[in-house]
């Protein structure tokens, strides 16, 4: 009998294996062929490499690091990392403040602030176009940056109330009472304890604003065009430049890659707090 439920064990953990090995291969595949066609040579592009070894040459990423491209990728940068701190200097203490006070209909904001959070950007696009027009900050990246954090302050705060409404009120109350101020108990003890949700709401403000194609493309020209966009210009009207658009899709990928390998358990916990709260 021992026998028989060791083997079925053994069955079961290599079915699970061979699963999550077609899994995850399946959603490298697109990363690595793109790898493959952003190292390879324009007449051998859609070669099979197992037939063109000797196809393989830097020429097409070096000519894509020696375009326009890094500008847009330094915009990305500088727009995603302002907007996450924007993002979570506005939203962490919006959320503890709704966390931790009683007021009435206080869980009516919270279902406000979901509903911004899945509002679709394609209804903000024209007033902020408009508004942009006026106050002359279209192909800026401060406009850039304050279209983000329209979307991601929403994200921290839902994020971060769940986190604080963890924290036992208790712990805040002895805190005020050996005199303590407000803020003193938010930084000392409100932070402290909700680690794994900033991680959490500051990553994932990161990569909305990161991979944004259509704030950027709506909002900007030249100047402040991000790397979602600038991937367009290795497109003609006569021709494709797969090799560019392999090049720019694989500068675009590597900073989220690391990000998301270590982080990723603060992530699924950031997602997945409150869940199973009663």
């Amino acid at each position: 009998m021992d026998s028989s439920i060791k083997s079925n064990k053994r069955a079961v953990n290599l079915l699970r294996g061979v699963v999550l090995f077609l899994l995850v291969a399946f959603c490298l595949f697109p990363l690595v062929w793109m790898a493959f066609l952003a190292f390879r040579t324009p007449d051998a592009m859609f070669v099979p490499f197992w037939k063109e070894w000797s196809s393989f040459s830097t020429d097409t990423f070096m000519e894509t690091i020696r375009s326009d491209f890094p500008k847009s990728i330094l915009n990305s940068f500088i727009a995603a990392i302002v907007s996450m701190l924007l993002a979570m200097a506005i939203g962490t203490p919006a959320a503890f403040s709704l966390a931790k006070w009683s007021f009435k209909r206080k869980y009516i904001w919270k279902w406000v602030i979901q509903l911004l959070r899945m509002a679709p950007p394609v209804g903000f696009a024209i007033p902020l176009f408009l508004a942009y027009i006026n106050f002359g900050m279209i192909d800026s990246l401060s406009g850039l940056i304050l279209s983000y954090v329209t979307f991601t302050v929403p994200l921290v705060i839902w994020l971060m109330w769940m986190f604080f409404a963890q924290i036992p009120n208790e712990l805040l109350e002895a805190a005020w009472m050996d005199g303590s101020s407000v803020w003193r108990s938010f930084y000392k003890i409100g932070l402290p304890l909700s680690t794994p949700g900033l991680v959490a709401a500051g990553i994932l403000s990161f990569i909305f604003a990161w991979n944004d194609f259509f704030f950027s493309l709506i909002l900007t020209r030249t100047n402040a065009t991000t790397g979602p966009v600038a991937v367009m210009n290795f497109l003609t009207e006569s021709s494709y430049n797969w090799g560019g658009i392999a090049s720019a899709g694989l500068i675009l990928s590597l900073p989220t890659l690391p990000v998301i390998f270590f982080m990723g358990k603060y992530i699924v916990q950031g997602l997945t707090s409150g869940a199973v709260k009663g």
